[in-house]
């Protein structure tokens, strides 16, 4: 009899450091993998101390996440990767202008055009604007200089309308442009009769005037 407790007394000492082990093992599981389902709030030990300064936390399992909840998680997890995968694209090149003029040239522009033909049509106007383009490109100049050598002149101050300014930067921002000839010339013969004009190859007409460009 003495032999059954001494043994059943030496079993049950060696139990106890066995048992604290296997809890403390479960204890350290369930703090680093909570339960499938379940949610883990991280609450400081403190109120209103920084993330980087937390010492001591404990873990508080919640009620399971909802379906809601759930579509919400992974819809974010989507839209994070596709931001990532976004930002990997290289960027669009803003596109090319035709041809660069500086904001004096443009409003030099827009009122010789608005001076020639403001009480003209959207394409009568783009196509005073196509002829300094061209003038400009053949003969290696400025618009401003082509202006200060008499190439064109503001003959009426004219507030340029939106159909001018627009009829401007399509020309010379978007390479839009009314007539594929290279115009370069043109007048109106109910005004004078100009055989230096006409020696030119003729191309069109329009609001009365005759446009012409230079023979190939």
């Amino acid at each position: 009899m003495k032999k059954l407790i001494v043994l059943f007394v030496a079993i049950f000492v060696l139990a106890i450091p066995l048992i604290s082990l296997i809890a403390e093992h479960d204890a350290r599981e369930s703090e680093e993998l909570p339960a499938v389902g379940s949610r883990r709030i991280e609450v400081t030990a403190s109120g209103g101390t920084p993330a980087n300064a937390v010492t001591r936390k404990k873990s508080i399992n919640t009620a399971p996440y909802t379906t809601q909840e759930c579509i919400a998680a992974i819809n974010a997890g989507y839209e994070q990767i596709w931001e990532q995968e976004q930002s990997r694209v290289p960027k669009a090149d803003a596109p090319a202008v035709r041809y660069a003029i500086s904001d004096d040239e443009r409003r030099e522009i827009e009122h010789i055009v608005a001076s020639e033909g403001g009480y003209c049509d959207y394409e009568f106007q783009a196509l005073v604007a196509l002829c300094i383009l061209n003038g400009a490109e053949s003969e290696g100049l400025r618009p401003s200089e082509l202006f200060a050598r008499g190439d064109f002149w503001l003959t009426h101050d004219v507030e340029p309308t939106e159909t001018t300014k627009r009829a401007v930067s399509d020309v010379f921002d978007c390479g839009i442009f009314p007539t594929p000839e290279p115009v370069r010339y043109y007048y109106n013969p109910k005004y004078c009769k100009s055989d230096m004009h006409e020696s030119f190859c003729y191309v069109l007409t329009c609001c009365d005037c005759r446009f012409f460009k230079d023979w190939e």
